[in-house]
Formats: C-alpha cells, sequence, structure tokens
C-alpha cells in the first residue's frame, strides 16, 4: 500500500436541531477515529464534509478537530423537496472530492447519522493492500432471504431505546447490501468516468448504477450498522420504521455494537 494512498470520506449533515447537532458531532468525533486507523496503515484519509447552516455548521466540524478546508457549505434552496435537498448535496460533495482529489484511490460515502462498525474500515484496508485491479464496490451485508444476514439498529429519538431491523417488504430490498456506506475503489471510479448518479437521493439507486454502470464486483465487509433518529429531522422516522416494519426491541449483547454505543454516549455525556 503507498504512502500516497488517497482515501475521501464525504458526508452531508443537517443540524437543525440541538439534538441533530449532537448526533453529527459524535459522528465527526467518530471519524477522527477512524482516521487514525487508515493513517496507521500509511493511509491518509480526507474529508468532504458538507453542511447548510453557514457559521453554525462550519464551526461543528472545526470543534470536532477537523481543518477548515474540509469543510463545505451548500446553499440550500428554501423551496426544494427533501428528496432534492438530498440529491443536490450529495452530489456537491461528490464533484467536489473529484475535483479537489484528481489522485483519489477511493471514494467512501456514509450517511448521515449512520454509524459504521470499525470492522467495515480494517477489512477496507484489507482488500485494497491486495490491489485488486476490477472495479469493486464495498458495502455492508444485505438482510438476506429471511433477515438471516445483515441488520440496522435503529436507535430513537432519546438515543436509548433500540430496535433491530432484520428485514422489510422484498420489493423494497432487491438489493446487494442494507445502505449506510458504500466505498468505491479506484478502477470503478474510472469505469463511471467520476459520475455518480442518486436520484431523489435514492441509494439502492446509486448501488444499481454502479453495479450497471460501473461493471462493479460487490463485496460485503460488515453485516450491521447504527442509525441514530431525530424527531423531525430524518427523511424516515422511527415512528414509521416502528409502524411499517414492527422491528424487535433490541438489547446489546454484540461487542461491536457495544463499542459503537459507548463511544457514542461518552461524546454526549462531555
Amino acid at each position: 500500500m503507498s504512502n500516497h494512498s488517497c482515501y475521501v470520506l464525504t458526508m452531508c449533515f443537517y443540524d437543525k436541531t440541538p439534538y441533530k447537532e449532537q448526533i453529527t458531532f459524535a459522528q465527526l468525533k467518530y471519524y477522527q477515529y477512524i482516521k487514525n486507523i487508515f493513517k496507521e496503515n500509511n493511509i491518509v484519509l480526507n474529508f468532504v464534509l458538507v453542511g447548510s447552516e453557514q457559521e453554525k455548521s462550519k464551526q461543528l466540524v472545526l470543534n470536532a478537530g477537523f481543518r477548515e478546508d474540509e469543510y463545505y457549505e451548500w446553499n440550500q434552496p428554501n423551496n426544494m423537496s427533501i428528496v432534492k435537498i438530498i440529491e443536490n448535496k450529495h452530489m456537491y460533495a461528490y464533484q467536489k472530492a473529484f475535483n479537489n482529489y484528481p489522485n483519489l484511490q477511493m471514494l467512501i460515502t456514509n450517511g448521515s447519522s449512520d454509524f459504521i462498525p470499525i470492522e467495515f474500515f480494517y477489512n477496507l484496508i484489507q482488500e485494497e493492500i491486495l490491489n485488486h485491479p476490477e472495479p469493486i464496490l464495498y458495502g455492508i451485508e444485505n438482510f438476506g432471504n429471511n433477515g438471516d444476514k445483515g441488520y440496522v439498529i435503529e436507535v430513537d429519538n432519546t438515543f436509548n431505546n433500540m430496535h433491530c431491523l432484520k428485514k422489510v417488504p422484498e420489493q423494497l430490498r432487491k438489493t446487494n447490501f442494507l445502505g449506510g456506506i458504500y466505498a468505491l475503489n479506484k478502477q470503478l471510479l474510472i469505469n463511471i468516468k467520476y459520475n455518480m448518479y442518486l436520484p431523489d437521493g435514492n441509494e439502492y439507486e446509486l448501488e444499481k448504477y454502479l453495479i450497471t454502470r460501473g461493471k462493479a464486483n460487490v463485496k460485503s465487509l460488515t453485516d450491521f450498522f447504527l442509525n441514530y433518529k431525530v424527531y423531525n429531522c430524518d427523511y424516515t422516522s422511527i415512528e414509521t420504521i416502528l409502524k411499517l416494519y414492527k422491528p424487535e426491541k433490541y438489547v446489546i449483547h454484540n461487542n461491536k455494537v457495544e463499542q459503537i454505543v459507548n463511544f457514542i454516549k461518552n461524546i454526549l455525556h462531555n
């Protein structure tokens, strides 16, 4: 693995309430932890962090220990639908990554309030040490036919109550991955000619595009992530998830889950 390997992680955040701001700050601090993992493996992990609350968003990024040039302001229109906001904000982030990092080896795109287990990043580093010549899209294992593979832990507005989402209707999930995070290697970026596709902010359409247009092979690097919900801030609310999918209450019995939860609680309570 070259000392000059350039990885970029993009994340667009929405911090209009104090609770959402707290979770965003915890996620930014989590990125600092992840950044050190890459550094230990001679990889520079750069960031494109996109907010829309001007000085408030910028200060949040600076307070989390990032450089000023890692923050980008996207001017959010007042009359744009939420799905178009998600689409255009992320497309802006991707373009900044491509323009500002011409030697980009890996693009990682992570959802707001989605906390990915450390295992994903360790496995990503090990995969890329192999210098795969083929285009590869990395992600998180999908649910499986019987909810026996991947899962999402949904955390409600109190940041305490947790539910394990293991299955949704088949017609909604004809995908390889759960979402939450995707990583595109160099050859995949070349194949798509550095053009992303995210209609109405739909990450599953993005996945389909990368596989068909980019001829990507797919590889899962972990089987879960935590998604923190904040009242009146998320496109799909915790209430909607509980009503539609009836996930089971989750009690922590996995040290990988516990690691993330403890990290977040330490940030929120300090």
